[in-house]
């Protein structure tokens, strides 16, 4: 009884995206999702031990390829994390 009428409000999911990178020793996950946290795309490749840069320029290629897939724009993406799980020594890689 009084005030306004209720209204349903949802969050749009196609509104943002996010990313996701997990490094591991014998594998490198990439993934994305949509803005309810909802996994579109994932990708598992074999990871490049002992180069850094390969490794990181690889886990770039999978993400462009997933958001090629899902047809998401790069400006909808609005963070991306990365994990490297365990210790890392960096004259061996």
């Amino acid at each position: 009884t009084g005030g306004r009428r209720a209204r349903l409000i949802e969050f749009n999911p196609a509104s943002a995206a996010y990313a996701g990178i997990r490094f591991g020793v014998g594998s490198t996950t990439v993934a994305l999702s949509d803005g309810l946290g909802r996994i579109l795309r994932e990708r598992r490749v074999p990871s490049v031990l002992g180069r850094p840069d390969e490794s990181i320029g690889r886990a770039r290629e999978v993400f462009l390829e997933l958001l090629a897939e899902a047809q998401v724009p790069a400006t909808r993406v609005q963070a991306l994390g990365a994990a490297v799980g365990g210790l890392i020594d960096a004259d061996s890689g």
